[in-house]
């Protein structure tokens, strides 16, 4: 098989530079150990929702979920790192915004991430 492999992929891969952004819910093992499984599931599905969506406005893409982290990566056609780091932290902010409105209704236990 060549490189272009079964579907047409290039198996070989690009170099590329681009900005991740890892977000981790703090405190997540304490509240899960302190809590029924059920409501660590709606926890975790209200905040990895809120995320992912904030990722998508931002046009950066979601690598992978790691448990309560999501890794999400931000890059330009042209490569230019100020422009995918800009939208990495202003992602990043988005996402605090979102979580507090989310917090202050009381619908969610009050713990950060970050």
């Amino acid at each position: 098989m060549d490189k272009a492999g079964v579907l047409g992929v290039n198996l070989g891969g690009t170099h590329r530079e681009v900005v991740a952004l890892f977000s981790d819910i703090g405190g997540f093992t304490a509240y899960s150990e302190s809590v029924k499984p059920e409501s660590v599931v709606t926890l975790l599905n209200a905040y990895l929702q809120i995320q992912a969506k904030v990722v998508e406005a931002c046009d950066g893409v979601i690598d992978k979920y790691v448990g309560d982290q999501l890794v999400a990566i931000f890059t330009d056609e042209n490569d230019d790192l100020r422009k995918s780091t800009r939208r990495a932290v202003d992602c990043a902010l988005h996402m605090q915004r979102m979580l507090n409105k989310l917090r202050a209704t009381g619908r969610a236990p009050s713990i950060g991430v970050g």
